[in-house]
């Protein structure tokens, strides 16, 4: 993945293809759940979101020079809504890798 982003407080996690726009969204908090699909990646990689059809709504922003990134997703199928803050992208762990230790 060339996008990842990964919440300050542990809750979540983006990781992103900006060329195929493939995505995956990982909560893990008590309602844990993996959204995956496809999305549309802009302006080199600072801007991304998921396309019409997809249950799940995803809007995400990347500051490429400071290294932050803030993201959001609303699941029309589950209810659900997640939120990631990030302010340093530098040393995220890897895509799927779960909560740090």
């Amino acid at each position: 993945y060339t996008l990842n982003f990964y919440d300050n407080l542990n809750r979540a996690q983006l990781c992103v293809d900006s060329v195929t726009g493939h995505y995956v969204w990982t909560n893990f908090m008590p309602w844990a759940g993996v959204y995956e699909g496809q999305g549309v990646s802009a302006n080199g990689g600072t801007a991304f979101w998921t396309l019409p059809e997809d249950p799940t709504y995803i809007y995400a922003t990347y500051d490429s020079r400071r290294k932050r990134a803030r993201a959001y997703l609303t699941n029309q199928t589950d209810g659900v809504y997640s939120a990631i803050v990030d302010s340093n992208t530098t040393n995220n762990p890897a895509c799927g890798g779960g909560v740090p230790e």
